[in-house]
């Protein structure tokens, strides 16, 4: 496998976008438990269309589970998950650990999970320990540093690792979204994520916007030789769905 150039896609028209214009592959969220609940997301609705667009397109495609599951959203995803095992998802990315055993018992012990960034992997003993578990890819924090993400795939050779290329860049590291929630008052960890990374018409890159110093936008494309040549030679690479309002 080369590096694979992966795609958010919150909606069909964004899908059939993704794969035109070259993405190896794409993440999505269904309707009820995206992260991203402002964007438009899928349902049984799309699904036919989901299909033939993958079949047609030979990509591969994710389904986004990433959110932390309480009681009620756990239920609801218990009762859901014989339908959406009718959906073409060639793998799940989750940062509930909950949902391994779960997605194991119910889709086959050979499902293909994919760690969130929302889990804040940053390091080789935490890489290797979600591979024991049944990971077979690892989504680093967007926060790692190139020395890091060459140190985590020396030490864990058969691991699978994705790297944020392009996108946002929040103000607290990923998956401790805990301003938002200050914020808000609502978890940014459920349904409804509520960004504080910085919305357009805002300083970025660094410049100051309302009071606060704000991260530049991602901007890994700029060291694609290195990854390449490196760490994620055989890997992803991904662009983050940021909904800008």
């Amino acid at each position: 496998m080369g590096v694979e150039l992966l795609s958010p896609a919150g909606n069909l028209e964004k899908l059939r976008l993704a794969f035109a214009y070259g993405a190896d592959a794409a993440y999505l969220g269904l309707s009820d438990f995206s992260l991203r609940s402002n964007a438009k997301n899928f349902t049984t609705d799309d699904l036919e269309q989901v299909r033939a667009l993958k079949a047609g397109s030979g990509k591969r495609l994710y389904c986004t589970l990433n959110m932390l599951f309480d009681e009620a959203n756990l239920a609801l995803l218990k009762e859901q998950l014989p339908v959406i095992k009718t959906w073409p998802f060639d793998a799940f990315i989750i940062s509930d650990i909950g949902l391994v055993p779960l997605l194991q018992d119910a889709l086959g012990p050979s499902v293909e999970l994919h760690l969130s960034t929302q889990a804040s992997c940053t390091n080789s003993s935490s890489a290797s320990m979600y591979q024991k578990m049944g990971f077979r890819r690892v989504i680093l924090g967007r926060e790692t540093p190139l020395k890091d993400i060459r140190r985590i795939k020396d030490a864990n050779p058969d691991l699978e690792l994705e790297v944020f290329v392009h996108g946002a860049m929040c103000m607290a590291y990923s998956g401790r979204c805990l301003l938002s929630s200050h914020l808000t008052g609502r978890s940014a960890n459920l349904p409804m994520e509520l960004s504080t990374a910085p919305k357009r018409g805002d300083g970025i890159g660094g410049r100051t916007a309302k009071g606060c110093v704000l991260p530049g936008d991602r901007a890994g494309w700029i060291h694609h030789h290195s990854l390449i040549q490196g760490p994620v030679h055989d890997r992803s690479s991904a662009a983050v769905g940021r909904l800008w309002r």
